[in-house]
């Protein structure tokens, strides 16, 4: 066999083992039961396949973009100096993307969740609690272009129930969502969520403007 030939035929079992061995990282983190095991499995993820930092910069997330488009887990929260840009780019390279941490970025707008939403079908789990800029447009994004999401966290952000009928409509099987201190959530956002979400095992409203009547009525739907 010729050097050519033998070089091919390594770089490609090489290939198809990293292939495998991704697939085996992603199975780790999409049985995940809750949330809380979710964000254990990704911190277990071998290093190659995530990133994590709260002092992430635009000019990394590129870097990443170019140098490892095999990332399965992001989190980035707390980082201030990250901005929509770095994640569009980020999103438009690394499309095996499942889980996505961009909690208390101040920075972060619509155009990155979108970004995420539309590069990275196969989405698990979105956290983006306290992202003060972010609208419906968002959450609709979501609904629309990621149907295998487990894990929804939008606390504190200005999203209505508008956006959350869109998302619960395509992500049927969503288990756990987050919208504490979401002041425009009413008691329509949990009544869709409880007829659309069969599958869901957690529900976060304090601070919105659901009461006890459709909370109960909403953890009865969940049973």
């Amino acid at each position: 066999m010729c050097s050519e030939c033998i070089w091919h035929e390594t770089y490609v079992t090489s290939r198809n083992e990293t292939t495998v061995l991704r697939a085996m990282d992603a199975r780790s983190l999409l049985l995940a039961p809750d949330r809380c095991s979710a964000m254990q499995a990704a911190a277990n993820l071998p290093s190659s396949h995530t990133f994590f930092s709260s002092c992430a910069t635009n000019a990394m997330l590129i870097k990443k973009s170019i140098t490892n488009q095999d990332l399965l887990a992001l989190d980035i929260s707390r980082s201030k100096s990250v901005t929509s840009t770095g994640i569009v780019k980020l999103a438009s390279k690394c499309k095996s993307l499942l889980y996505v941490r961009l909690q208390d970025c101040p920075f972060i707008t619509d155009v990155a969740v979108r970004a995420v939403a539309r590069g990275c079908p196969m989405l698990f789990l979105i956290d983006v609690n306290n992202c003060k800029d972010l609208t419906n447009r968002s959450i609709i994004e979501l609904g629309l272009y990621c149907d295998k999401l487990a894990f929804v966290s939008f606390a504190g952000t200005v999203v209505n129930d508008e956006g959350i009928e869109v998302l619960v409509r395509g992500n049927v099987k969503l288990r756990g969502i987050d919208l504490s201190n979401c002041i425009y959530i009413t008691r329509d956002s949990a009544m869709a969520i409880g007829q659309n979400c069969l599958d869901l095992e957690h529900a976060h409203f304090a601070g919105t403007q659901t009461n006890d009547v459709c909370v109960m009525y909403f953890s009865f739907l969940s049973m």
